[in-house]
């Protein structure tokens, strides 16, 4: 499930997909639900998960398009019922949690970070939260 979900989010952005060697009920374990659209809820949940696998798949594909990379966030959000995610602090966190789980180097996720916050130093702050959460 968690593949043909990725490379929809990838192929909407042109990207091309490679695969990572974990299962799909790793990165993804909630069904789809639409209750529960309070912070903490089981959307919430879902949303920063699948925020870590896309993010995951984003830059295993080799793109680091800001704008990009935000429409498929803005759709993850949309699907799960999550407004405002741009602001909320766990979705930057996760973000960075996936660039912790890719395979980039340390120089790799530093130029990432610097594309993907366009200057942004609390998104900078916290996405590099994310990313030390993984070490």
């Amino acid at each position: 499930m968690l593949l043909v979900l990725v490379c929809a989010l990838l192929l909407s952005v042109g990207c091309s997909f490679i695969a990572s060697s974990e299962s799909s009920s790793d990165i993804l374990s909630s069904p789809f639900k639409s209750s529960a659209r309070s912070s903490g809820g089981e959307e919430e949940v879902a949303f920063q998960e699948e925020t870590e696998a896309y993010t995951v798949a984003y830059v295993a594909a080799g793109s680091v398009d800001n704008a990009g990379f935000q429409r498929g966030l803005s759709d993850i959000a949309a699907r799960r019922g999550i407004s405002d995610w741009e602001n909320n602090p766990e979705t930057w966190t996760s973000v960075g949690r996936g660039l912790g789980r890719s395979q980039l180097s340390d120089v790799a996720v530093t130029d990432t970070v610097e594309s993907l916050s366009a200057g942004d130093e609390t998104l900078v702050t916290l996405v590099m939260q994310g990313y030390s959460a993984t070490r």
